[in-house]
């Protein structure tokens, strides 16, 4: 048993790794080539797939988090983007989650004694590159949603004097007098598209409510103007 070997190929992070296995107190011996470092250690598969498990949650998910948000969603603003990359943090290096990914590695180290951690995650980790894109899909829409409810919250509370609204459809947008866009997550509704509820529909609903002393249109769309028009809101 004591000549019995695992084989992991790191080809990122090494230092990471080997602090990985440092805590898990696995001996090791580590060999590099050109692409990457080679770790021998005993044959313990249930805990060298555990001591990966912690560093991929720590050092490798966490990056692939914030490419996929920085890569699927380069229309947000960045401070945005790395709120939702900050508030999955915690998700990603929590023992449930390790366990969980601890689960999918192990099956490989007992079956091939080797592992190469890049090419685990393209080929069969496909189970944790669809967590990532769920985290983030979900951290936005949270954001985005807690945003809409805080602006419906203040519709009644504010005093608007003075808006702008600009635009046709889902170009539409409400600004004020110095061009700043105000309730975008509101108007991006989040709705049912069965109930065929569009963005003219919010506004004038928004507008109905708050009911500004004064409203300026520019390129609205002529449905929207007289629609506003019969609210007796221009």
């Amino acid at each position: 048993m004591g000549t019995q070997r695992l084989a992991i190929s790191v080809e990122n992070h090494s230092p990471q790794y080997a602090r990985a296995l440092d805590e898990a107190r696995l001996p090791y011996h580590v060999f590099k080539s050109s692409r990457r470092w080679v770790y021998l250690t005993d044959y313990l598969p249930s805990p060298v797939a555990e001591a990966t498990a912690r560093f991929l949650s720590e050092n490798v998910l966490p990056e692939m988090l914030l490419e996929h948000i920085d890569t699927s969603y380069q229309d947000i603003p960045e401070e945005d983007r790395l709120a939702i990359f900050q508030d999955n943090l915690d998700y990603l290096r929590n023992d449930q989650f390790t366990r969980g990914t601890q689960a999918l590695i192990q099956p490989s180290l007992e079956e091939n004694r080797a592992l190469s951690i890049e090419g685990w995650l393209r080929f069969r980790g496909q189970d944790l590159v669809r967590v990532i894109a769920r985290l983030a899909h979900e951290g936005l829409r949270s954001l985005r949603l807690e945003r809409a409810y805080r602006q419906f919250r203040t519709l009644c509370q504010g005093e608007f004097d003075h808006l702008i609204v600009e635009g046709e459809g889902a170009h539409l947008r409400i600004k004020d007098p110095s061009g700043i866009e105000l309730f975008t997550e509101f108007l991006e509704g989040y709705l049912d598209p069965r109930l065929q509820i569009d963005r003219e529909d919010l506004a004038c609903s928004l507008l109905q409510a708050i009911r500004p002393e004064r409203l300026e249109l520019v390129n609205v769309s002529p449905d929207l103007r007289r629609r506003l028009q019969e609210l007796r809101l221009y």
